[in-house]
């Protein structure tokens, strides 16, 4: 059974500044167009790049660091969809402290729809940005604004196609589109509860050694994690404690289970629980996050 989608608060990254003449992380802001039309939809992508043994963190950073957020600033009548993470890396560090992020180079999406009564022109797109980015024990907080300008017609024009190609297909996806089962087992709770959740993923492609990120929403904790991971089988459970004054609502926990690809990619699905979500048994026949 199908719940609602994962959704989640606007994050990105942007460029870091350790007092040195160039920025330690560079940030910029891009289109998959460089001319839009009128109720067009079409994708914006933050693109951060990190020097060798840095890193920046995911919407949820793990048992330290900082998580990455934005404010997207549109023009009247533009409207957003949820910013979309890619599979994160996993860095462990000294005393088994596990973090997750992005080293090296990263792009986060979002779709953005124009309105129906577009003049024609220039369209400025912006974005405030606050970041942390750490190597080994030395982590330096910081914000930016990044910003384009898109040209407004009635005939749009494509751009940047292959890059946002290979960035698409570094999302998360759902079990389904991998070819796994997933059932779960309990859900996050309310009211101060503490509950156990196990998701359970199974299927020929699903190799060993998978481990696990979740991201829970304001109101949550997850105080304990495991994995039993073998070919063909991975077992998540998570101990999941609720606040006492949880507000009311579909408060969704999203969790995402790591693993290598055949070709060495890093790759993940993704499951969303919440306190008013069934249970997931089946895997959705088209491929869409449960």
């Amino acid at each position: 059974m199908r719940g609602r989608a994962c959704t989640s608060r606007w994050y990105v990254v942007g460029a870091a500044n350790a007092g040195a003449d160039e920025p330690l992380v560079t940030a910029e802001l891009l289109a998959d167009a460089s001319t839009i039309a009128p109720g067009a939809t079409f994708t914006l992508g933050v693109r951060l790049k990190t020097p060798d043994g840095w890193h920046v963190y995911w919407k949820h950073p793990g048992d330290t660091g900082m998580a990455t957020e934005v404010a997207l600033a549109l023009p009247k009548g533009f409207t957003a969809g949820p910013l979309q993470f890619p599979v994160p890396q996993r860095f462990t560090q000294t005393g088994e402290i596990v973090d997750f992020g992005y080293a090296g180079e990263v792009m986060l999406l979002v779709e953005v729809t124009a309105p129906k009564h577009l003049p024609p022109g220039r369209v400025e797109l912006q974005a405030d940005v606050t970041w942390m980015v750490c190597a080994d024990e030395e982590c330096i907080p910081g914000q930016a604004k990044v910003s384009l300008t898109l040209a407004a017609a009635e005939t749009p024009v494509a751009a940047n196609a292959e890059l946002f190609a290979r960035w698409r297909k570094a999302m998360p996806v759902s079990p389904a589109a991998e070819k796994l089962q997933a059932v779960t087992s309990g859900r996050p709770g309310r009211g101060g509860e503490t509950t156990t959740v196990t998701v359970t993923l199974s299927g020929p492609s699903l190799p060993a050694g998978a481990s696990v990120a979740y991201a829970p929403p304001g109101g949550y904790a997850v105080t304990a994690a495991t994995v039993e991971s073998r070919k063909g089988r991975a077992v998540v459970t998570l101990t999941v404690r609720a606040q006492k004054d949880l507000p009311p609502g579909n408060r969704m926990l999203e969790v995402l289970v790591l693993y290598k690809g055949p070709d060495g990619a890093s790759r993940a699905v993704r499951v969303c629980l919440g306190p008013d979500k069934p249970p997931v048994n089946n895997p959705d026949s088209k491929g869409r996050t449960p």
